[in-house]
């Protein structure tokens, strides 16, 4: 089975469990978001590369409002490789920019604090 057929029999269970959790949790629980990022992995199985970044760009709304930073950063990841596969590479590289900058600003306060210590 290639990948396309994976993906073609995996959606409609994302789906299924997406509603579930809408219904359930709301649309800002992270359980909602945790099934968006994987219907965007659906979607770009599918080749729907557009589809997967507006599921990605949805889950990392929440993910911000959570303050889950580290999967936002793995989603800010996902979604510079959907840019890289729709051909959007300066969006790529400022979504990768981005990620470096945050995960910047935790280490040079650490420094500091390091540093600040002695």
């Amino acid at each position: 089975m290639g990948r396309r057929e994976e993906a073609l029999e995996a959606l409609p269970f994302c789906l299924k469990a997406l509603e579930i959790h809408k219904g359930q949790l709301g649309n800002n629980s992270v359980e909602v978001t945790h099934d968006r990022r994987l219907l965007g992995v659906i979607c770009t199985g599918l080749e729907e590369h557009e589809k997967a970044l507006d599921q990605n760009q949805l889950s990392r709304k929440v993910l911000k409002n959570w303050g889950l930073s580290s999967n936002l950063i793995r989603a800010k990841i996902d979604a510079s490789n959907i840019q890289i596969a729709l051909g959007k590479y300066e969006e790529a590289i400022n979504t990768l920019k981005d990620i470096v900058q945050q995960i910047s600003r935790p280490i040079k306060k650490a420094k500091i604090e390091l540093w600040s210590s002695f």
